[in-house]
């Protein structure tokens, strides 16, 4: 199926996107969704500022997303990878 849309960027990744949405579907069908874990009791507290209430795990995503963002562009902006 991809191999008909080639020449066609766009459409060979959709076409690609959507196999692998059906693919992942299947699995789940045959095999059964994951099993829930509970969250680790390092990030299973919360802080509070100003009357907002911040949880461990979720600063915690939020700071491995901005130090993957920064790491990538430091990559792009300062090696000759980047280039």
């Amino acid at each position: 199926m991809v191999r008909f849309l080639y020449r066609r960027p766009l459409e060979s990744l959709l076409a690609t996107w959507g196999v692998s949405l059906v693919m992942q579907q299947l699995f789940r069908m045959v095999f059964g969704r994951t099993t829930s874990r509970s969250t680790p009791l390092l990030a299973a507290g919360h802080f509070e500022v100003n009357d907002v209430s911040f949880g461990y795990n979720r600063v915690f995503v939020i700071g491995f997303a901005v130090l993957i963002v920064a790491g990538t562009w430091l990559l792009l902006a300062r090696t000759r990878l980047g280039c």
